[in-house]
C-alpha cells in the first residue's frame, strides 16, 4: 500500500509539474505574443510618422517655393512702382515746363 502511495503520489506530483510547465510554457507563448504585437504597433506608428514627415517636408518645400516667388512679386512689384513713379516725376516736370513755356 505504501508503494501504490508513493506510485500516485509521484505520478500526482510529476502531473503537477507537467501542467505548471504547461503554464510556464504557454505564459512565455503569450508573452512572446504580446511582445511581437507591441513591435508591430511600433514599426505601424514609425511608418505613419515617417509618412507624415515626408508629407510635412513636401509642404514646407512648397510653402518655401511659394515665399520666395512672393518675394520675387514685391521685388518686381517694387521695381514697376519705381519706373511708375519716375514716370509721374517726368511727366510733372514736363507738364509744369510746358505750362511755363
Amino acid at each position: 500500500m505504501t508503494s501504490f502511495l508513493r506510485s500516485n503520489g509521484s505520478h500526482a506530483l510529476l502531473k503537477d509539474q507537467d501542467e505548471t510547465q504547461e503554464e510556464i510554457f504557454s505564459l512565455d507563448l503569450l508573452i512572446d505574443r504580446v511582445e511581437e504585437l507591441q513591435r508591430i504597433d511600433q514599426l505601424e506608428a514609425i511608418q505613419k510618422l515617417t509618412n507624415k514627415n515626408s508629407l510635412l517636408q513636401q509642404v514646407a518645400m512648397e510653402y518655401q517655393r511659394q515665399w520666395c516667388c512672393t518675394i520675387e512679386l514685391l521685388e518686381k512689384t517694387q521695381e514697376a512702382v519705381l519706373v511708375l513713379q519716375r514716370a509721374v516725376e517726368h511727366f510733372s516736370a514736363e507738364s509744369e515746363a510746358a505750362e511755363r513755356a
